[in-house]
């Protein structure tokens, strides 16, 4: 089921990518550029960009079992980088 989805995910970025002029658009790419802007860009720490990008740690797997998620958290990153992009986008 994964690998379905990830294979709709590239299609779908890959014609995106083509209609804008960026070749070779992959989600690999999407998440590597997601989590660079996150951190290097918008200073999110790598634990809120590990979880907006859903990675596990194993570090602190046992501890996140008492943690109630904060979906916020994602939606925060998220917006913020859409943000930065549209002002990009702007200039």
């Amino acid at each position: 089921m994964e690998k379905r989805l990830t294979m709709a995910l590239n299609k779908g970025l890959k014609e995106m990518g083509e209609a804008i002029g960026i070749t070779c658009l992959t989600m690999y790419c999407a998440r590597h550029s997601f989590g660079s802007i996150a951190r290097n860009e918008c200073r999110f720490s790598k634990y809120d960009v590990a979880f907006a990008l859903n990675h596990i740690d194993p570090t602190t797997k046992t501890t996140d079992i008492y943690i109630k998620p904060d979906w916020r958290i994602i939606d925060d990153v998220q917006f913020k980088i859409v943000s930065l992009l549209n002002l990009r986008k702007g200039k």
